[in-house]
C-alpha cells in the first residue's frame, strides 16, 4: 500500500499535480511514520506549494529518522538556515590533526 502511494505521488509531482501527490504523500506518512523517504517526498511537495515552514517541518522529521539523508539535508539548509539547529562542534586540531584523524594522518 506504501508503495502504492508513493507512486502515485511520484507520478502526480512530475505532472505539477501537487495536490495529488501532497495527498499521496500525507497517505505515506500516516501509514508509515517512520519511513523517512514519504517525508522527504511530502516536503518536496510543500515546498513547491508554497508552504516552507510545512516544508522544513516535514525535512526536519526526515533528518531525525535518517541523519545522513542527503537531499533533506540540503533542502533544510537551502530553505531556512535559521531554522535548523547547529551542527555539533568538530572535533578540536591537535598538532595540526584533527583529533578524529588516524596516526600520521595530516590535516
Amino acid at each position: 500500500e506504501v508503495a502504492r502511494f508513493m507512486t502515485i505521488g511520484i507520478s502526480a509531482m512530475n505532472q505539477r499535480n501537487l495536490e495529488v501527490a501532497y495527498n499521496a504523500f500525507d497517505h505515506v506518512v500516516g501509514m508509515a511514520p517512520d519511513f523517512a523517504e514519504g517525508w522527504n517526498k511530502r516536503a518536496t511537495v510543500l515546498y513547491l506549494m508554497g508552504d516552507y515552514d510545512g516544508s522544513v517541518h516535514d525535512i526536519q522529521k526526515t533528518l531525525a529518522l535518517e541523519p545522513r539523508h542527503f537531499g533533506a539535508d540540503v533542502e533544510v539548509l537551502a530553505l531556512h538556515p535559521d531554522h535548523v539547529a547547529p551542527p555539533p562542534p568538530r572535533p578540536p586540531v591537535i598538532g595540526g590533526n584533527r583529533a578524529t584523524s588516524s596516526p600520521g594522518a595530516t590535516g
